[in-house]
């Protein structure tokens, strides 16, 4: 026999868990940890393609918050997901390798 939770009961079990495994995390770190900050080139920009998870799982995070909003964002997501599967790029990227520069010898 199985038996459905509530949301609500997996939710807290859930957080349970995580807060256990970092505390656990935690508990291995040196007594002296500390985080370090490396500088970085200034004119480092990371790309669309590193940046659209960060965006996606900090909206989602701000929305949880919010549960009607985010059940409409996550129906919303959802149907557009379906909407546009087996879509293709119709301008796929390149990956070839230009060809060398041509020179005068």
């Amino acid at each position: 026999h199985w038996i459905q939770l509530p949301n609500s009961v997996l939710a807290a079990r859930r957080q349970a868990k995580l807060e256990a495994l970092e505390q656990e995390r935690a508990s291995t770190l040196p007594k002296d940890h500390k985080v370090i900050l490396v500088p970085a080139d200034p004119h480092y920009s990371p790309t669309e393609e590193d940046l659209w998870p960060v965006f996606t799982h900090t909206v989602h995070q701000c929305l949880v918050k919010f549960p009607e909003a985010h059940r409409a964002v996550s129906v919303a997501i959802a149907h557009l997901r379906d909407e546009h599967r087996g879509w293709r790029n119709p301008f796929p990227a390149k990956f070839e390798m230009p060809s060398a520069p041509k020179t005068n010898k």
